[in-house]
C-alpha cells in the first residue's frame, strides 16, 4: 500500500501535473459510493486506469491499488467492505489500509470522480457531487 493511488492530471483551467491532494472529508465506515454518471474510465493505462470527468475534463491516473479501490467502488462495496477485501491482498494493517483509502475517496468525492450514495439520499449533496 505504500506509495500514491494517483496523479492529478489536470483539468480544464488547471494545467500541468501533480499529485492528488485529500480534500478532507468525512464519512462513516459504512459508507457506500457509486462512480458519478459524468466519469468516464479507461480499463487499461500503464498499470492502472485513467479517469476523465466529462463535465470538468479533470483527469486522474489511477496505479494498480487506485484502480483496485476503483473498482471496489464500481462493485458498490462499502468503505469497511474495501478495507477487509484490500487487506487479504496487500501486506498492510486494515487501519493503515483505512487511512489511505479514507483520503483517496474523499479526493475522487471532492474532484466529482464518485457520489456518496447516502449523502446523496438524505440530500446533502446535488445528484452529482461535482465541484469546480
Amino acid at each position: 500500500m505504500a506509495g500514491l493511488f494517483s496523479l492529478d492530471l489536470g483539468g480544464a483551467g488547471r494545467p500541468g501535473l501533480g499529485t492528488c491532494r485529500p480534500v478532507p472529508r468525512t464519512f462513516i465506515d459504512s459508507a457506500r459510493f457509486r462512480v458519478d454518471p459524468g466519469t468516464r474510465v479507461t480499463t487499461h493505462w500503464r498499470d492502472g486506469c485513467l479517469l476523465m470527468h466529462v463535465e470538468s475534463l479533470r483527469t486522474c491516473a489511477l496505479n494498480a491499488v487506485g484502480s483496485r479501490v476503483w473498482s471496489l467502488v464500481e462493485g458498490g462495496r462499502t468503505l469497511d467492505e474495501m478495507v477487509g477485501v484490500l487487506a487479504e491482498e496487500y501486506e498492510a494493517t486494515a487501519s493503515l489500509i483505512k487511512v489511505g483509502v479514507r483520503s483517496f475517496l474523499s479526493d475522487l468525492l471532492s474532484k466529482g470522480f464518485i457520489v456518496d450514495v447516502d449523502a446523496e439520499s438524505n440530500g446533502r449533496l446535488p445528484r452529482t457531487s461535482l465541484r469546480g
